[in-house]
């Protein structure tokens, strides 16, 4: 094990920094607390460097921009479906400067669609963005569902928009991809995308209903729930997590959008059809459930150019309803193409599986297990900072397994904790529960010109903090987001 260094404070200490190490990469670490109005900047020793306090509440993640610029997602309000459907929420993207100052505001939701999850920042600053839509059963029966899957308040399905800034509270869709454009089906032979699900795994099966509402075993009207997005700048691919189908989706982003909307054009001639996808072959009707590596997976990402595993995807599997036992693991994957970037396939015409090249942790583990949220994020060492959401834990292991930093957020819906206080919270997660943190060197170009002294840890030393009673909504009632 490492040379760590417990965090010198009482027995009683519930939050904070728990663990630190010189074999940790120094550095400091970005999180929100998911609906919080705050936003954090805490260095190694859990200090704060910067905070940023927003009038909407955490609806997911929040990333640094080039210039140093704060980007996060909020609620923007509660739509109907986000009640019927207990759809995803979100709906605002905004960009604070490092002062604190509101320099861009933009709303994405309507009475039939919302903006929820991830955003990725593409090199142009253009923002890919994640929205699901709603569909009616008479919309999806006509697409080939089978109604004895579907519920009789529709579909939730989701699209991916690039939105390019035009203004303080502006921007103008500059590419979209509709996964509703890319669906198969073998229930219906009077419509024109029925064919052989298993010849084509290319499209997407409209009639693979994947995890069952959890306690009920009935199909999830939230039917793909995306709840992450990557870009690739080498290939201009995105990467797609999907939730409830327990996959992960390669797209091309080379195309235009009209060519995304059909099956040829761009770099790859294939148009918006998936150019791979992986996680879980029963989608796509080529295997069965012994097969099935994810289970409820997040974050999704290729390891960045100049770092550890660069090309290889890193994902945060739940391990959530898995069969085998609710346990977490990060997977380092190592995607299956040809000298010219051809996702490669089996001699049954499905996709090759990715190749495991490292696993944390290596065994089951009880204790490591987030029902929700979460991600993983390589770092220069080589070393992997995880965030294990649903507690709201952040851990940076080394290749070897050891953890050499962990912190607690001491932040939670409803106030900062004392130390030493309970975390509120549930069998289902924690109050101080975060989307996803991220770790910024400190040669990070955002930082230059920037003050990065530490202040005080954000949590109260030895006391304990007055939380507010409940949190609500712009509807009155208490505020729910659907976060898995």
């Amino acid at each position: 094990m490492p040379d760590t260094i417990a965090s010198a404070k009482a027995d009683a200490q519930t939050v904070g920094l728990f663990t630190g190490s010189v074999l940790a990469d120094a550095g400091l670490t970005l999180f929100a607390t998911m609906l919080g109005y705050g936003t954090y900047l805490i260095d190694g020793d859990g200090r704060v460097v910067n905070s940023w306090t927003s009038d909407y509440a955490s609806a997911g993640p929040a990333y640094l921009l080039a210039n140093g610029d704060l980007l996060r997602t909020g609620v923007a309000y509660l739509n109907q479906y986000s009640v019927s459907l207990h759809a995803s929420s979100g709906g605002v993207i905004e960009e604070y400067d490092w002062e604190g100052n509101l320099v861009w505001s933009y709303e994405y939701i309507g009475d039939d669609y919302s903006q929820h999850h991830d955003v990725c920042v593409m090199p142009s600053g253009n923002l890919l963005i994640i929205f699901w839509g709603y569909k009616s059963s008479a919309e999806a029966m006509a697409a080939g569902r089978d109604p004895a899957t579907l519920s009789s308040n529709g579909l939730l399905v989701d699209s991916i928009v690039e939105i390019q800034k035009t203004g303080p509270t502006s921007g103008v869709t500059v590419w979209e991809w509709h996964a509703w454009d890319h669906l198969i089906q073998d229930v219906n032979p009077g419509l024109p995308n029925y064919g052989v699900v298993a010849d084509h795994p290319e499209r997407i099966d409209i009639n693979y209903t994947g995890t069952p509402v959890k306690g009920t075993g009935e199909a999830d009207p939230d039917w793909t729930h995306v709840n992450a997005v990557d870009y690739d700048a080498r290939t201009d691919q995105i990467l797609i997590s999907v939730h409830t189908l327990n996959e992960v989706w390669v797209i091309d982003h080379s195309t235009t959008t009209a060519e995304a909307a059909g099956h040829t054009g761009g770099n790859s001639g294939h148009g918006g059809d998936l150019l791979y996808r992986f996680g879980n072959p029963q989608a796509s009707d080529a295997g069965d459930a012994s097969d099935q590596l994810f289970h409820g997976q997040h974050d999704a990402q290729w390891i960045a150019e100049g770092l550890p595993g660069a090309g290889n995807t890193l994902v945060f599997d739940n391990g959530w309803q898995s069969p085998d036992g609710e346990y977490s693991h990060v997977f380092e994957l190592r995607l299956p193409v040809d000298e010219e970037g051809n996702y490669l396939k089996d001699a049954d015409g499905s996709f090759a599986d990715p190749e495991l090249v490292w696993t944390y942790p290596q065994y089951d583990a009880p204790e490591f297990y987030s029902a929700y949220v979460s991600g993983a994020q390589r770092l220069p060492s080589g070393n992997t900072l995880i965030t294990l959401g649903a507690s709201g834990t952040f851990e940076e292991v080394d290749w070897g397994g050891n953890v050499v930093w962990k912190y607690v957020n001491p932040d939670t819906d409803r106030g900062v904790l004392g130390q030493g206080q309970a975390i509120p919270g549930d069998e289902q997660g924690s109050a101080n529960n975060v989307f996803r943190a991220v770790w910024y060197g400190y040669d990070f170009t955002g930082f230059l010109g920037k003050d990065l002294t530490a202040g005080a840890e954000l949590v109260p030393s030895g006391v304990s903090a007055t939380l507010a009673s409940s949190m609500t909504s712009l509807l009155g009632q208490p505020l729910a987001v659907a976060v898995g």
